[in-house]
């Protein structure tokens, strides 16, 4: 065989070996921005994944202004549960409430909403607020990370 057969043939086994070590990108978290719900403020949660991608478990936080919200609850959507998940949460710091999606299983959800999340107003003011999604971590049903990313709809004013 000639050298340049070997010469190519060695890339293509390292470009294999290193496509093999990359991490999958499974689509992406989206947030509404929040609507009013009667007398909370609803944020729901959407997850879109890739073509052929599975995701088990999902976590993401959610960031709010806590002088104008207090977390009321989260509450798995239909997709979560169908999957035998359900949605957990905690506020790591006062400025931001964790959830994790998660289930004693390998079953994949499917696309869709998947949380909403339900805020308190402190006052009734109508101050615009700031929202940011980030922290956006994946398993796939054997427990192998996907990257993700994490979307916030563009600011929209939040009407009653």
């Amino acid at each position: 065989m000639t050298q340049t057969f070997w010469i190519y043939r060695r890339y293509v086994a390292a470009g294999l070996f290193f496509l093999g070590r990359c991490t999958a990108i499974a689509g992406e978290i989206t947030a509404t921005q929040p609507v009013i719900d009667g007398a909370v403020v609803a944020v729901q949660v959407n997850y879109a994944p890739s073509i052929g991608e599975e995701v088990a478990g999902l976590q993401f936080d959610l960031h709010y202004d806590p002088s104008l919200y207090r977390i009321n609850s989260v509450i798995s959507c239909p997709i979560v549960a169908n999957a035998g998940k359900d949605a957990f949460y905690s506020e790591p710091t006062g400025d931001t409430v964790r959830v994790i999606i998660a289930g004693m299983n390998q079953d994949a959800f499917t696309a869709g909403e998947v949380a909403t999340i339900y805020l308190e107003p402190t006052n009734s003011t109508s101050e615009a607020a700031l929202w940011s999604l980030d922290g956006v971590i994946a398993a796939g049903p054997s427990g192998e990370r996907i990257d993700m990313e994490g979307i916030m709809e563009p600011a929209q004013e939040l009407a009653a």
